[in-house]
C-alpha cells in the first residue's frame, strides 16, 4: 500500500514535470510568435557581431542630436519641415551596419506608446505577400471619427512607422500608431515612396528611421521624425530628414486623448464614425506602394514631392492614383 501511495506520487509528480513541460514549450511557441513584433530575430540584429540583442537598446541611442524642441510649429501649409539641414542624424556606427539588412522596433513605453524603429532596408526585406489585416492593433489616442471631406471619411489610420513594403509587418503594435489621413498619406508616402523606390532601383540598402514625437504623456504623437539615406550609394540615391505633422485641415486634435472635433468656423459637416477603418496606403504582391487614396490627396502628395527640392536630386514623385 505503502510502495503503491509512493508510486502514485512519482507517477503524480511526473505528470507535473510533463505538464511544466507543454506549458513551457506553448510559452515559448507564444514567444516565438510575439517576437517578431520587435523583428524576425527577435531583436535588434547586430550584423557586425553576429549577435541579437535588445531592439529598445540599439534603437533609443539611434537619434542623439535631435531636439524636439527645434521642430517648428505647423505653419497651416506644409505637411513637413526640413529638420538639421535635411542631414540625418546617422552615425558612422550606424551607416556601418547597413550593408546587411535589419530591423529594430521599439518596446512600448508605460503608456502603450511605440518609439523609434529603424531598418537597413533591402529587396530581402520587402514582402512578397499582400499586407494582412491590422485592425486587431489599437494604438494609444485611436478615437476615430468620420469626417465628410477627408478621403475615405475616417480621421485615423492605424499608420505603420516603417511601412509594409519595406520590411512586411503586418499587424505590430510596436509599429503602428495614430496618425491622421493627411499624415499618412500627404506627409509619409512621398517619402516612403523615395526610399522603396531607390531600394529596388538599385537593389541597394537604404536605413530608414522613423520617431514618433510625443509631447509629455499625450497619447497621440505631434508629428514623425523621418531619415533615410542610401548605403552603398553614399546616400547619392537618396537622403533626408524631415519631421512629418500629425494634422489633419479642417480638424482639431486633442493630443492628450486622441478626441477631436471639427474646427471652429470650418463649413464643412462632420459625422460621428466608427474605429472599424482600414489604412490603405498598402503594398501589392510585389511589394510595391499601391496609392489608394483619392484624387484630391494624391494631389495634395504631388504638391508636397513637387516642394521637396527633388531630396537630394534623386526622389522619385509618387505616382498617380489609378
Amino acid at each position: 500500500m505503502q510502495g503503491e501511495h509512493r508510486g502514485r506520487k512519482r507517477h503524480s509528480s511526473a505528470g507535473k514535470y510533463i505538464l511544466l513541460a507543454v506549458v513551457l514549450t506553448a510559452a515559448v511557441i507564444v514567444t516565438d510568435r510575439i517576437l517578431p513584433g520587435t523583428n524576425r530575430y527577435g531583436g535588434a540584429y547586430d550584423p557586425q557581431s553576429g549577435e541579437t540583442a535588445d531592439a529598445s537598446g540599439i534603437v533609443t541611442a539611434a537619434s542623439e542630436g535631435f531636439q524636439a524642441a527645434e521642430v517648428p510649429a505647423y505653419n497651416g501649409r506644409d505637411t513637413y519641415a526640413e529638420i538639421n539641414g535635411n542631414v540625418p542624424f546617422f552615425t558612422a556606427e550606424d551607416l556601418n551596419k547597413g550593408p546587411v539588412s535589419f530591423e529594430a522596433y521599439s518596446s512600448l513605453d508605460s503608456l502603450g506608446r511605440c518609439g523609434t524603429c529603424w531598418a537597413s532596408v533591402g529587396t530581402d526585406l520587402m514582402p512578397d505577400d499582400e499586407r494582412g489585416e491590422i485592425d486587431t492593433v489599437w494604438p494609444t489616442g485611436y478615437r476615430n471619427r468620420k469626417y465628410s471631406f477627408i478621403d475615405r471619411n475616417f480621421l485615423y489610420n492605424r499608420c505603420h512607422l516603417i511601412a509594409y513594403g519595406m520590411t512586411g509587418e503586418n499587424a505590430n503594435p510596436r509599429n503602428l500608431i495614430t496618425g491622421t489621413r493627411y499624415l499618412n498619406v500627404a506627409g509619409m508616402l512621398p517619402f516612403e515612396t523615395a526610399a522603396s523606390d531607390a531600394v529596388r532601383r538599385n537593389e541597394e540598402h537604404v536605413l530608414y528611421r522613423v520617431t514618433p514625437v510625443f509631447e509629455g504623456r499625450n497619447l497621440v504623437c505631434t508629428g514623425l521624425l523621418m531619415e533615410a539615406q542610401s548605403v552603398e550609394y553614399n546616400s547619392v540615391d537618396v537622403k533626408f530628414c524631415v519631421f512629418v505633422y500629425n494634422v489633419q485641415p479642417g480638424v482639431t486634435i486633442d493630443y492628450a486623448t486622441g478626441e477631436n472635433s471639427l474646427t471652429a468656423g470650418s463649413s464643412a459637416a462632420d459625422t460621428e464614425g466608427s474605429a472599424a477603418e482600414e489604412d490603405t496606403v498598402e503594398a501589392d504582391a510585389a511589394g510595391t506602394v499601391k496609392h489608394t487614396h483619392s484624387a484630391i490627396v494624391t494631389e495634395a502628395a504631388m504638391q508636397t514631392a513637387a516642394k521637396q527640392k527633388d531630396l537630394n536630386g534623386s526622389f522619385v514623385m509618387p505616382e498617380t492614383a489609378q
